[in-house]
């Protein structure tokens, strides 16, 4: 705050990336779900960053363009800063979309890179 050129202060406030806003479930005690329209996909890690409450996970599985599941991420339940998935298989499509099951959770982005 600024008080006067004789007495004031500067302040300096910080965001991590892509922590400005999010995605959160209405009912925190109850799951939400996100399902991305189809996204190219050229291969590469997939990251996501995350708000995780206590007692709260992240669920993520990979759909083919029929929207039949085809891979699946190891369950989340920490937050995470842009951190790469560990998926269960090898990703094989050119076009897919990712649903992202959520409980006490607040998303704020993912990335193919």
């Amino acid at each position: 705050m600024h008080f006067g050129w004789r007495n004031g202060s500067l302040c300096l406030a910080t965001l991590r990336p892509d922590g400005f806003a999010g995605y959160v479930q209405e009912n925190k005690n109850q799951e939400g779900v996100i399902v991305t329209k189809l996204i190219s996909y050229l291969g590469g890690a997939l990251k996501l960053t995350a708000d995780v409450e206590r007692g709260g996970s992240i669920k993520i599985t990979v759909l083919d363009g029929n929207g039949r599941q085809i891979a699946a991420a190891k369950s989340i339940t920490n937050s995470i800063t842009n951190e790469m998935l560990q998926i269960n298989n090898i990703i094989k499509e050119e076009n897919i979309s990712l649903k992202i099951e959520i409980k006490k959770v607040k998303v704020y982005s993912f990335s193919i890179e």
